[in-house]
């Protein structure tokens, strides 16, 4: 009989995934009882911010949380502000929020990595705090406050848990691997002055430009968590920066100085072959000084040891650089789009519940300024959206089961606690099905969302299908802005 792993990874399983949502499962269940022990009003965002915490390596998992508090603590001020300034009015209230997460949502189409999550968790942290209870702006402080320490054992779990659980990103093999991809265009740049015009070097160029961008791309999670992981990112990205020029001159239609091919030989040997860090660099430098006859080759190469040298931990004086910082791209034009798109779906978002008094039309609200900002980021949002809707209507599903099947039989609030856990127990065989894992983050969020844990419970089916309706209906009207 086949191991119970090998049979799970034929069905479709993966099983180092399966491990990490099973431990932040955990870790969730654990911050829903803590916070319902300590007699917060709405343990179950405890549970939630577990999830949105958690992440696969420690920096990721600091670095994320720092924003996630810093992130809730000014959106919560911005909520409470909002409340105080509209008086309950839901015309004022909707406008401040379109204005206040349209902000938020421009600004975090400039930034980058977790810097942009904290400022749109900013936007729609006020709306947590504004919509879901409206109808009682005197509680706004005491709403406020419940948020912040909800948040504050949340994100504690997810460290406590992380930080016992995860693994250190491994920096080594990234400076191994960025070792090999110098080493790799110095040989292309080599045959590329052996054999000008050769048009057979041009696939082998795409192929190094592609694996370039590739270790570019990955390159933000190695820097998550420390301002010296951060310092490295930069010089990681600086050194893949300076391999451009040499693949450029690669592609020239005239030959290299004939007394610079032996040095670049010794150079892409040094890189090969494991040599010490001032050993590779002060050969790339040979090789840059017998190449003085070509200005752009020797400044290329000089570049490349100036580059090289941090990245490879060679002693301070062997990496003298003034070559340029890396500047990275800012999209204006797109930040510019999420702003106007946010502010103008929000704006008619309010305006619909004003108009139709629909209970369900905070939740509605909640959900698209979620939608409309947080996903602005991600290349694909409308398609997104589908996979949000089928994932909140899975976890609709799950929290009327949890509330009107598993509930009632609850004798206290600890039954109530205790019942609600094998629901989110449930999420880590979503997120470990490759299916099923679009959808898997959407139920684990939606199935607290909609619950709120008390004892004895309170509210009717009819009133919890029609926040369920309003909150599935959030992705829907996000699709349809994004698409327009």
């Amino acid at each position: 009989m086949r191991p119970l792993a090998t049979r799970l990874a034929a069905q479709g399983f993966d099983l180092p995934r399966l491990s990490f949502a099973t431990r932040t499962a955990l870790a969730s269940c654990a911050a829903l009882a803590v916070a319902a022990y300590a007699g917060l009003d709405h343990p179950q965002w405890s549970a939630m911010t577990v999830w949105a915490a958690s992440q696969p390596t420690r920096g990721q998992l600091v670095e994320k949380s720092l924003f996630r508090v810093a992130g809730t603590l000014s959106g919560t001020t911005a909520g409470v502000i909002l409340m105080v300034l509209a008086r309950g009015q839901p015309l004022y209230l909707s406008a401040g929020l379109a204005l206040w997460i349209a902000l938020c949502a421009g600004i975090g189409n400039l930034q980058r990595g977790f810097v942009a999550y904290g400022t749109m968790l900013a936007g729609y942290s006020a709306a947590m705090v504004a919509l879901l209870d409206s109808g009682h702006p005197d509680h706004v402080f005491a709403i406020g406050a419940d948020r912040l320490a909800t948040i504050l054992v949340g994100v504690l779990l997810a460290l406590v848990v992380g930080l016992l659980f995860t693994p250190k990103q491994a920096e080594q093999e990234s400076v191994a691997r960025l070792r090999h991809i110098s080493a790799r265009v110095l040989r292309h740049l080599k045959e590329g002055l052996a054999r000008p015009g050769d048009p057979a070097l041009a696939d082998a160029q795409y192929a190094l430009l592609a694996e370039i961008a590739a270790i570019e791309e990955s390159l933000e999670p190695h820097g998550a968590g420390s301002l010296r992981s951060r310092g490295q990112m930069r010089a990681f990205r600086a050194l893949l920066m300076g391999l451009i020029p040499l693949l450029l001159l690669a592609r020239r239609a005239v030959p290299g100085p004939a007394h610079s091919d032996e040095a670049l030989h010794d150079a892409l040997a040094a890189l090969e072959s494991g040599l010490s860090a001032s050993q590779a660099i002060a050969a790339l430098k040979a090789a840059a000084s017998a190449a003085s006859a070509d200005p752009r080759l020797a400044e290329a190469l000089t570049g490349l040891a100036e580059r090289l040298a941090p990245v490879l931990g060679a002693p301070e004086e062997l990496a003298p650089g003034t070559h340029h910082p890396v500047v990275l791209h800012r999209d204006w034009v797109g930040a510019r789009r999420a702003f106007v798109r946010a502010g103008v779906t929000l704006l008619a978002t309010g305006v619909f519940w004003i108009a139709t008094g629909w209970s369900g039309g905070p939740f509605l609200l909640l959900g698209v300024s979620i939608m409309i900002s947080l996903f602005s980021t991600f290349e694909n949002p409308s398609h997104t959206m589908g996979f949000v809707a089928a994932g909140q209507v899975i976890g609709a599903a799950g929290a009327l089961a949890c509330r009107f099947l598993a509930w009632p039989l609850a004798t206290d609030m600890a039954g109530i606690v205790l019942l609600t856990m094998p629901f989110i127990l449930l999420a880590p065989l979503f997120f470990s099905h490759r299916r099923t894992l679009p959808m898997a983050f959407d139920y684990a969020m939606v199935s607290l969302l909609l619950l709120h844990p008390t004892y004895p419970p309170t509210g009717t089916f009819l009133q919890m299908a029609n926040a369920a309706v309003a909150v599935i209906a959030a992705p829907l009207v996000a699709m349809a802005a994004y698409r327009v």
